[in-house]
């Protein structure tokens, strides 16, 4: 349901996004609006989910809306179009993806080119990895950086740097595998992604907790350890797009170095953008790409990975020793040193192509057939299951997943961050909001 609430004749037009599918987001966009009217602040439109997916539709509407009609009853026909547009978005990290989606399609769809799009993120949500790892600690924390950034605004002051912060987005598609190492063209994307690409044991415990949501959020723990219990390798044959591998060292005096090395030495710098590198085929026990480096609270599985970076982090690892990845798992709940084991992996990538080649493990097929039962076959037996910011994907056999970050000139979200993210490894990565 949309409903107009005021039309702003600010240069930044605000925009509310709430999904309601949370048992609390009537409170929390009650608090959102209560910050509005403390700041003089007059929102264009607020809109309230009915189902998944629809916030893609919102957030279009909202987007076109500030695009091309900036005029209302309350504003005269003079005024231009606002410079920013500013999407407040109540939920979690799914809802976000959707009004990513559906921002970038209203951009698409018109002539204009689209004004810079801040993104007020209100951690609402059953996954809140880019609030985590942003050091947005909760909603209220949220509510005081939305304070601070639209009295800014409202004073007609210049947002500083340490306000806002760069968020990019990559395409991604399900198409052939590659049959040349050099790349005339890169399938067209399907969607677009900010979070997280898994395929194995994550996007199982992604997936098969699905049909246990009646156990509440301790449901992702149990099946997780199902999962290990029964430790699967998921087989996949991967290709990197400038690649560099972190090589973990200590020197004879005792100081540890981390670097990241090329992984196509072979193609020169101009052309490491167009060249894949077929890495194999293994094994995995854990397969993740992202760019955050907590998928949730405690568990800072990806400690070098930035929202802001061009480059993804792929974390990884072919141990089929049960011991080995409780090892790794638990490290990232702990010390956040889990990358230097001997066994695990960790490259930075601009893109990456991946074939799922053994789709699942035991306590996968078990789930798969029951899923099965009760869809009544509704999806291909035998497919890939892969978790693409947290909405399942099944891959069918012979077709693989295709990620790219896209070209600086297609990027135009910035999210608001806390002033200050000491500890979380994004410093000196923020680049100047415009």
């Amino acid at each position: 349901m949309g409903r107009d609430v005021m039309m702003s004749p600010s240069a930044t037009e605000v925009h509310v996004l709430v999904n309601t599918w949370h048992g609390t987001s009537s409170a929390t966009s009650e608090r959102v609006c209560s910050v509005l009217a403390a700041t003089g602040t007059r929102a264009a439109s607020l809109h309230l989910t009915r189902s998944a997916g629809h916030c893609v539709a919102l957030a279009s509407t909202a987007v076109k809306s500030s695009i091309s009609s900036p005029s209302s009853p309350s504003v005269p026909t003079t005024t231009s179009r606002p410079s920013r547009i500013l999407l407040v978005v109540v939920g979690g990290d799914g809802t976000l993806h959707e009004a990513i989606n559906g921002a970038i399609q209203a951009s698409s769809s018109l002539s204009q080119s689209s004004p810079l799009i801040h993104i007020a993120i209100v951690p609402n949500g059953s996954g809140n990895a880019l609030a985590i790892s942003l050091g947005i600690d909760g909603i209220e924390h949220s509510l005081r950086i939305l304070e601070k950034y639209l009295s800014i605004v409202n004073a007609d002051g210049d947002i500083p740097k340490s306000l806002v912060s760069p968020l990019r987005v990559a395409s991604f598609a399900v198409a052939p595998p590659p049959i040349s190492r050099h790349l005339d063209a890169w399938p067209l994307p399907q969607t677009y992604i900010f979070c997280v690409v898994s395929y194995g044991l994550h996007a199982q415990i992604v997936k098969q907790s699905e049909l246990l949501r009646f156990l509440g959020n301790k449901r992702f723990q149990y099946v997780a350890w199902a999962n290990i219990a029964f430790l699967s390798q998921y087989w996949a044959r991967l290709w990197t797009l400038d690649a560099r591998k972190r090589v973990y060292t200590i020197d004879d005096v005792g100081t540890e170095k981390i670097e990241f090395v090329s992984l196509d030495e072979t193609a020169a710098q101009s052309e490491r953008s167009t060249h894949l590198v077929y890495q194999g085929e293994a094994g995995y026990s854990y397969f993740l790409c992202t760019k955050m480096t907590h998928l949730e609270k405690g568990f800072h599985i990806s400690p070098h990975s930035c929202p802001s970076s061009s480059e993804w982090d792929l974390i990884s690892t072919t141990t089929p020793l049960r011991e080995q990845l409780v090892q790794l798992l638990t490290g990232a709940m702990s010390t956040a040193k889990h990358l230097n084991l001997s066994f695990s992996n960790d490259a930075k990538v601009r893109g990456l192509v991946f074939e799922p080649v053994s789709p699942r493990g035991f306590v996968g097929w078990l789930f798969s057939w029951l899923w099965f039962v009760v869809t009544l076959g509704a999806r291909e037996w035998g497919s890939a299951d892969v978790c693409v910011d947290g909405e399942m994907w099944s891959v069918e056999r012979g077709k693989a997943i295709w990620l790219k970050d896209l070209e600086d000139e297609k990027q135009f979200f910035h999210v608001l961050v806390p002033s200050s993210r000491e500890g979380n490894g994004n410093e000196g990565l923020l680049q100047p909001a415009q």
